[in-house]
């Protein structure tokens, strides 16, 4: 296997093809016993797709999964550049572009398994729907371009919850500030957005209703949620730094509270959930100082992954201003991407989103400099140091 995947996912990759063999059903696994969903708790999407190309394409589960990987990555990466070349045209520009989102790529592959949902959403939809809502007119180019973003919004939310939402967000602002159209000429891109968005979450849901209607009529053991369940992340997060709470960042810690609460609630269900709920409340009550702590501690992180990957693209906006529309989208969608690691741990995998808007902010500032005299800039100050230096000697 070319790219990394968690052993359990990879053993629900496994099964979720032996079920499809079993069954011919999607999204039912087969452990060699009994019928199920999936990984538990999981979203959904890989557990279509990359079953889907082995059984198509005749292969074994991990080449297919490294085909899925490696090619959401080829797409979003020449998606990318194409929206980028399109907006930024100077030479330099150009090579920031290549180099910047060849980091891009890498990093991906090294987050691997489903959390490349996120960065391929955005590097997919962000700059190329930039390039067609700047040129502020209807046309068939942009219509179809925001039902594509759409469909690509809903697919990133199918693999990983809310892998999408930050781009949806992103498109929200521009659409609603940044594009100079009638009101009317932005309900009609909108509601091409929300179609396509729409499409992937009606296929998925439309699959699941037919697969557990499948599975009440053969087996006992299938109820399992649709998405990933939240007061359990977030409990297990709080185990972010040492405490005398006994809380650390395990699975099996939240189920051993719960089962110490209740020992009849089932693994993740609604009324687990909801004793977590409880528990977290409880604990930001009673301690709200360890939840602050927490919190800031996760926020140091957040930050230091800021200042890596937009690095100079930083001083580089700070120095040449985009449009205040512009920044705000890219500003409110960083702040959305960063949730999960300040709710939940910020590892690269939980904020691979946060990291690839952050990067590409990085690429787009630096080339708007570039575009709006940087060059001219570096150009006279180097001049006026040489200067300098003769009237020193």
């Amino acid at each position: 296997m070319l790219v990394d995947i968690m052993p359990t996912r990879y053993q629900a990759l496994l099964e979720t093809l032996a079920g499809y063999k079993k069954t011919g059903m999607s999204l039912i696994a087969y452990d060699g016993h009994s019928l199920h969903p999936p990984a538990f708790g999981d979203d959904v999407g890989i557990y279509y797709f990359v079953p889907k190309i082995a059984q198509v394409f005749n292969m074994p589960i991990d080449r297919s999964f490294d085909i899925f990987i490696i090619g959401l990555t080829l797409i979003s990466v020449v998606l990318a550049l194409v929206g980028l070349f399109l907006l930024f045209k100077r030479p330099a520009s150009i090579i920031v572009s290549l180099l910047g989102v060849s980091v891009l790529a890498f990093t991906m592959l090294k987050l691997s398994d489903v959390y490349v949902a996120a960065p391929f959403a955005i590097l997919s939809v962000v700059p190329i729907c930039l390039y067609f809502i700047q040129q502020n007119k209807l046309c068939w180019s942009l219509l179809v371009t925001l039902f594509f973003a759409g469909s690509i919004i809903g697919i990133a939310n199918a693999m990983r919850s809310n892998a999408g939402t930050t781009v949806m967000i992103f498109l929200l602002i521009l659409l609603a500030f940044y594009m100079r159209v009638p009101r009317r000429v932005k309900l009609i891109l909108l509601s091409m957005l929300i179609i396509g968005t729409l499409i992937p979450s009606a296929f998925f849901s439309l699959l699941l209703n037919h697969r557990d209607d499948y599975l009440r009529t053969v087996a006992t053991n299938n109820c399992a949620p649709r998405q990933h369940v939240i007061w359990h992340s977030i409990y297990i997060g709080l185990g972010f730094l040492n405490n005398e709470y006994d809380i650390r960042y395990k699975d099996e810690v939240a189920f051993a509270k719960v089962k110490s609460i209740s020992a009849s609630v089932a693994y993740l269900s609604p009324e687990y959930e909801a004793i977590l709920r409880k528990e977290v409340v409880s604990l930001a009550m009673n301690h709200p100082t360890f939840i602050i702590k927490t919190v800031l501690a996760k926020l140091g992180v957040m930050q230091g992954y800021l200042l890596i990957f937009a690095n100079l693209g930083l001083l580089a906006a700070a120095i040449y201003r985009k449009r205040c529309s512009l920044e705000l989208a890219f500003w409110v969608g960083l702040a959305f991407s960063s949730i999960s690691g300040l709710l939940v741990v910020p590892i690269p995998g939980y904020v691979s989103g946060f990291i690839a808007l952050a990067m590409l902010y990085s690429i787009m500032s630096i080339n708007y400099a570039m575009e709006n005299g940087l060059y001219h800039d570096i150009m006279r100050l180097l001049a006026n140091l040489r200067n300098m230096a003769k009237l020193a000697t």
